[in-house]
């Protein structure tokens, strides 16, 4: 009997004690950080002419490639919640968010640059080249934004009561009006959750953006770009900003958490 104890006294520390540790791993980073900044000039330090730019243009960016995402991404999502067939294209969807960022950068060039299959054509049609400008911003930010939304948007309609949805169709209802009236508005928390995860993605994605649209001041250059770019050049800078991201990212992760648990509830 006290053998028994003392093992589940021990497993019951282990637990703990490794759960601290996964705690400290993942804190850590962000307590120094704290301790790094220059407060005194802190704001002095983010809110520089360039830097000023780069917020605005990733708040800019960032909610078009949200709105664009909601705008197609919801149909599809509903689609594939309500179809077998549509529903099989899951793991493609899925496969922009387990990339290496780079690649996607990549993918993006071969697609839309300008000697891309399809940038190519754009190119010699109208003589315009979308890598390197904000469109080729907010196409990064679409290739991982998108994703986030289909898949979770997906599983908010799976939760919608099918006797509902069979009620309505039974009555006439096309698709439009179930997807309008009855999907989106049951399912309203998890689109909310899944809008706020796409916009805190997109306000970060990095690699796709320095790969495909590079980090031009004033067009391209985004707040992750920014502070790459003044890592070595204006250190104190790039705290200052990456602090103001965390932040940023807190917020959104503090709000999508509150509409899981409104979604599940």
């Amino acid at each position: 009997m006290l053998l028994s104890k003392q093992r589940k006294s021990f497993s019951t520390s282990l637990v703990k004690v490794l759960a601290i540790l996964a705690l400290l791993f993942v804190g850590m980073p962000f307590v120094a950080l704290i301790f790094r900044i220059e407060w005194r000039n802190f704001f002095a330090h983010v809110f520089t002419s360039e830097n000023w730019s780069a917020i605005q243009l990733t708040l800019l960016t960032s909610i078009v490639s949200l709105v664009i995402s909601l705008i197609v991404g919801l149909p599809l999502a509903f689609l594939m919640a309500m179809s077998n067939s549509w529903g099989k294209l899951r793991p493609v969807l899925a496969i922009p968010l387990v990339l290496p960022p780079v690649v996607g950068g990549v993918l993006l060039l071969v697609a839309w640059g300008r000697r891309g299959v399809f940038g190519g054509e754009i190119f010699n049609l109208f003589g315009y080249s979308i890598p390197f400008t904000m469109l080729a911003v907010i196409f990064a930010q679409l290739f991982v934004a998108l994703p986030i939304v289909v898949i979770m948007a997906e599983g908010a309609f799976l939760e919608v009561p099918r006797d509902l949805i069979d009620a309505a169709r039974a009555d006439g209802a096309s698709e439009g009006v179930l997807f309008l009236r009855i999907a989106i508005p049951s399912a309203a928390s998890g689109i909310a959750a899944a809008a706020l995860l796409a916009f805190s993605r997109a306000l970060g994605e990095f690699g796709a953006t320095i790969t495909f649209a590079g980090s031009l001041p004033g067009l391209t250059r985004t707040m992750p770009t920014a502070i790459y770019t003044a890592l070595e050049a204006d250190p104190a800078s790039a705290l200052s900003l990456s602090l103001l991201l965390v932040l940023m990212s807190g917020l959104l992760m503090i709000l999508m958490r509150r509409r899981l648990f409104a979604w599940v509830r």
